[in-house]
């Protein structure tokens, strides 16, 4: 039962927020922790939207008669 809660915990970012809320986070880790964020999150998107154009059945052939 712990273990599920824990895993609902986590995915909803509490823990980190528990963390973070802690102790004090100097303002200058604040911004660093922001900007990586900010970095992962376009990172993410970004791949996810490679993956999906990858895995699509009907893509249109680039180059017709070549394969």
């Amino acid at each position: 039962m712990r273990q599920i809660l824990n895993r609902v915990l986590g995915k909803e970012e509490l823990f980190d927020q528990f963390r973070r809320t802690r102790y004090y986070e100097k303002p200058f880790q604040v911004r660093r922790r922001v900007n990586f964020e900010k970095c992962k999150s376009i990172y993410n998107e970004d791949m996810n939207r490679k993956i999906q154009f990858v895995l699509r059945k009907n893509r249109v052939e680039p180059f017709p008669g070549c394969s």
